[in-house]
């Protein structure tokens, strides 16, 4: 369980992030995690959630205090869905009272959530080259940041958190390595730091894997004509934005300047002497089926 020392070893963490003279920036820190990336799934969503410094503190704190209530260290949605590993003597009623209780917390607590997902195989075949789909869908999760930003009227710095030892990471760091390395980059993302965190450090992390996971399970059910589950129409917000990259909606993006010339480059990633295009965010929650009768 997260004890004291724990939970003022996270705020620590997040303070150190800023560079001398940064605290007087009133920044945002944005939590991200995926779902999808094992070799068995033909479906990516990577998804976050931006928070105040403010209210992450207090995420933090009220996070732990529901997890200790329920004698656990961590939540882990995926185990939690489908009760296994810390969950496998619960009954579903207690598994849906701690969702309640996690899902109350980050609607109270996070500015704003976004999951962007694609199927690989599609994104490969309309996207040709080096670019990989997670590097593609980072770069658009750091656009809607800009998108909520812009919204927010917040003209201020984000710091940027990923899990330490996920799968994305050589490629999350890549990307953010080259915004870092490049001022006009660090100007459009509007970025201080980023750092690499285990969930049991961090828990907006764990919160960026609830919505990571029910955003791909609810993509995966759109897609098969199925209705979403409820506990994924009872997380997502009116402010939240999810968006899906299918083989149409991809199309038009393989002849956009930033792609096409990393295309020609042979990068990984969508940054290096490319410009920070302007996206169309005309884009909402997808329309879902009807619920069966």
């Amino acid at each position: 369980m997260l004890r004291g020392g724990e939970e003022a070893a996270f705020l620590r963490l997040a303070e150190i992030t800023v560079p001398e003279g940064g605290a007087v920036v009133a920044f945002a820190e944005v939590y991200v995690d995926e779902s999808g990336t094992h070799a068995t799934s033909d479906m990516v969503v990577v998804a976050g959630y931006v928070f105040r410094r403010v209210n992450a503190r207090r995420f933090q704190k009220d996070w732990s205090r529901i997890l200790r209530s329920e004698g656990l260290r961590h939540f882990h949605m995926t185990d939690c869905a489908n009760g296994r590993g810390d969950y496998k003597d619960w009954t579903p009623e207690r598994r849906v009272r701690i969702e309640k209780k996690l899902i109350a917390l980050t609607h109270k607590e996070s500015a704003f959530g976004f999951a962007i997902g694609v199927r690989p195989s599609v994104f490969r075949k309309t996207i040709p080259g080096e670019i990989m789909p997670y590097s593609f869908l980072l770069s658009q999760c750091l656009l809607v940041c800009q998108y909520w930003a812009r919204r927010a009227n917040f003209r201020n710095k984000f710091a940027y958190f990923f899990e330490a030892g996920n799968e994305g990471k050589t490629q999350a760091n890549e990307v953010m390595a080259v915004i870092a390395a490049h001022e006009k980059a660090r100007e459009a993302a509007q970025y201080v730091s980023h750092t690499f965190v285990t969930k049991d450090q961090a828990a907006p992390l764990q919160a960026a894997d609830m919505l990571a996971w029910l955003s791909r399970n609810a993509l995966e059910k759109r897609e098969a004509g199925k209705y979403p589950r409820k506990d994924f129409l009872a997380l997502k917000r009116e402010q939240d934005l999810l968006q899906y990259f299918d083989e149409i909606s991809l199309g038009p993006l393989r002849h956009r300047d930033a792609i096409s010339k990393a295309i020609a480059k042979g990068y990984s990633h969508l940054w290096k002497e490319s410009g920070w295009g302007e996206p169309n965010f005309e884009v909402d929650w997808p329309d879902w089926p009807k619920p069966d009768a």
